[in-house]
């Protein structure tokens, strides 16, 4: 009976000291503070003088364990060409843009170009996540999952952290519902990327879309007749 009553204690420990590391990725302070307070006195009853020493370090210094905040997911993007177009932004400098009746807008290579040159370079409208890769990297910054912070609706996703679950949250509150028939149905992750294009923009900019392509005067071929209700 004692030894299984030790076994207990220490499961629940170790249950503890996973929270609490959970609690410090989610950037939820309070929680982790009481999270961590019970390690340190579970320690102390089984005189872990190490665990209790790390639960009482981290408890003085609190703000500096917090995972620091990930708003900015962005990477530099490589370096173009002979530099950016000032003229075409994404463009390198090498290249310029031409108007004809015929071909409309096209560019051309102001120079001989080397292999491999760098011609253009934009952040991606939309991106998704591979569906292979789902259970294991974050849905929103596609880092690999050290701690895991769930989908308050589903358990096909989960996110790294409290603000990626937050920015993720805007786009997945509509897709959750259609993940698992996607995925289950074979589905291309192209249908994934179709949908999460309509669904990290809120309605009131699709609607602008349709007057400025409606009132389009630059270039008549491309105005469209919409007939919405």
């Amino acid at each position: 009976m004692l030894i299984d009553n030790l076994k207990l204690f220490a499961n629940r420990l170790e249950a503890y000291i996973v929270m609490s590391e959970c609690y410090l990725k989610m950037n939820d302070k309070e929680k982790a503070r009481i999270s961590w307070t019970i390690v340190s006195k579970m320690a102390e009853l089984v005189q872990n003088t190490d665990l209790k020493t790390k639960a009482d370090s981290i408890l003085s210094n609190l703000d500096e364990h917090l995972s620091p905040s990930k708003d900015d997911t962005s990477v530099d993007p490589p370096e173009l060409y002979e530099g950016e177009s000032r003229a075409i932004p994404g463009t390198s400098s090498a290249m310029s843009m031409r108007r004809s009746k015929d071909k409309g807008r096209y560019m051309v290579a102001n120079e001989r170009l080397p292999v491999g040159a760098i011609l253009t370079s934009e952040e991606p409208y939309a991106s998704v996540l591979n569906f292979d890769k789902q259970n294991n990297h974050c849905l929103h910054c596609y880092t690999r999952l050290k701690r895991v912070v769930p989908c308050p609706t589903c358990s096909g996703v989960a996110y790294c952290s409290a603000p990626c679950a937050n920015a993720g949250q805007v786009y997945h509150q509509w897709e959750c519902q259609f993940m698992e028939l996607m995925i289950g149905s074979g589905m291309s992750v192209n249908a994934a990327l179709s949908m999460r294009m309509i669904t990290q923009s809120p309605v009131e900019y699709f609607l602008q879309l349709v007057d400025a392509i409606r009132n389009n005067d630059e270039h008549p071929h491309l105005k469209v007749s919409f007939h919405m209700k």
